[in-house]
């Protein structure tokens, strides 16, 4: 599904909130919205997560890679039930800035105690229980997934089981 050389993936990511990888769950660490102020619990998703961990907003490799490479596809990943979620370290007004220049489509995280913070950028794919399926850190290149990539892995984990979370699952709303 990841396309040759894109990002390093398996090799985890670390941050305080220690070495990501694939199958591990994703941390229990708490974030700001930066459009509603609320805090924002990585483990409780209603679908699977696209998460980009920029580790610097003064990184204009990853502002390009976010605004340029992701945002065109974060409405296919929201048609799939899932979510972009980019994380911005610091506190919630460099992730209110960063947010004003994306589209309305990708949720932007502030991460003001670094709990999430990786040495470099990273992308992490996980279901919806946080379960992570793909991890890849950006190496001194910033060579992170394609978009094309990231919505497949979205749409793999949609259908893992319909019945119960995935796009066609209206039942959800039914009380």
């Amino acid at each position: 599904m990841l396309s040759e050389g894109a990002g390093e993936s398996g090799r985890g990511i670390g941050g305080a909130a220690g070495r990501l990888a694939t199958g591990d769950r994703l941390p229990p660490v708490h974030l700001v919205s930066a459009d509603t102020g609320g805090v924002v619990d990585l483990r409780a998703s209603r679908g699977p997560r696209a998460l980009v961990a920029m580790h610097s907003i003064a990184c204009r490799a990853c502002r390009e890679y976010v605004r340029e490479e992701l945002a065109p596809g974060a409405r296919a990943i929201a048609e799939w039930g899932g979510r972009l979620t980019v994380v911005v370290p610091g506190g919630i007004a460099n992730a209110a800035g960063f947010a004003e220049t994306t589209t309305g489509a990708l949720e932007v995280l502030a991460d003001p105690g670094r709990a999430f913070a990786p040495a470099r950028a990273a992308v992490t794919i996980a279901d919806q229980w946080g379960e992570i399926y793909f991890a890849a850190d950006a190496g001194a290149g910033h060579d992170l997934p394609r978009c094309e990539d990231v919505v497949e892995w979205i749409r793999f984990l949609a259908i893992q089981c319909p019945e119960c979370e995935g796009p066609e699952g209206e039942w959800r709303t039914l009380t």
